[in-house]
């Protein structure tokens, strides 16, 4: 007996929920995903359906969101509703910048329908597209030590490689034989200077 009752009561339980959320005239097909430009404008429109029964007209219509309902046609300007009170019912949101979820019940004398979640889903990295730019991060104080340190190990990696290309190819050692001969060349020149300067001057000595 326990038992029937249960089910009886599940079943009670079931019909009053589906009577809340539509009825056998009315219903309402949306889409369950709109994307959007970050900071662009959207429409939600939802078909109204199964009136069939003669002079059936809408009522009236909410619209809610993760909010509570929401206040169309404010000064504000923030939400745009409206209806044909027979095929569709609409909300444009204006600048939209966050995501969220939105539903609609509409009343009509033949019944009421509430649709289905809708969510509003921004387009990935529409805000780039938008120019909202992140912030740029300042490069740390590490890296700005590591550039003179990168620079004076290339310098002497540079210096090396000239020192290898002297001493171990002909070209380096011919370069720096002549070197050398216009080094003496050089030391003769002031050792003659300094000669004849001696002899001129009868001075045991001269600094050179």
């Amino acid at each position: 007996m326990s038992f029937m009752w249960t089910c009886f009561s599940l079943l009670c339980a079931a019909t009053i929920l589906q009577s809340r959320t539509s009825n056998a005239e009315v219903s309402l097909k949306c889409n369950n995903t709109v994307e959007v430009v970050f900071r662009e404008d959207v429409t939600l429109t939802c078909r109204i359906t199964d009136m069939t029964r003669d002079n059936c007209k809408g009522i009236d219509y909410q619209w809610s969101n993760s909010h509570g309902d929401i206040q169309c046609n404010s000064d504000l300007k923030e939400y745009i509703c409206g209806w044909d009170k027979l095929t569709y019912v609409y909300l444009t949101i204006s600048s939209v910048i966050e995501e969220d979820n939105y539903t609609v019940t509409v009343h009509t004398n033949c019944g009421f329908a509430q649709s289905s979640t809708i969510k509003v889903q921004i387009q990935p990295h529409s805000d780039l597209i938008r120019g909202v730019f992140p912030k740029p991060t300042e490069p740390s104080q590490s890296r700005s030590h590591e550039i003179p340190t990168i620079l004076g190990i290339l310098v002497a990696i540079a210096v090396v490689g000239v020192l290898c290309f002297l001493f171990i190819t002909n070209r380096g050692r011919q370069i720096i034989s002549r070197m050398k001969k216009a080094k003496r060349r050089q030391q003769w020149t002031r050792n003659g200077k300094c000669f004849e300067s001696l002899k001129n001057s009868d001075l045991y000595g001269c600094i050179c």
